[in-house]
């Protein structure tokens, strides 16, 4: 199952996720809670915590590989990073 997730329904599902970045680089024109629940989701993976989930998956998306990157520059992530979690950025 953990292939086939892998291989399959995430690189599906992040393509779609994807697809729906705005050209403000956002998933509508600011920073929104969709944005931090993807942010966290994508931190999870790309970290290499789940068994079988490779974080590559989400490295083949550059337009969530730049809300990564925009979110991890925000004054008040970046500050709740350093505090809380350290393993950022994983890329």
């Amino acid at each position: 199952m953990r292939k086939e997730l892998n291989d399959t329904t995430l690189p599906e599902k992040l393509a779609l996720l994807e697809s729906m970045i705005s050209d403000s680089g956002y998933f509508f024109e600011t920073i929104t809670m969709a944005d931090l629940t993807v942010y966290t989701f994508l931190n999870w993976i790309g970290m290499s915590v789940l068994d079988g989930i490779s974080n590559t998956i989400v490295s083949a998306c550059p337009k969530l590989i730049a809300l990564i990157e925009t979110l991890n520059d925000n004054d008040k992530i970046k500050k709740w990073n350093e505090e809380k979690n350290p393993k950022l950025p994983w890329f």
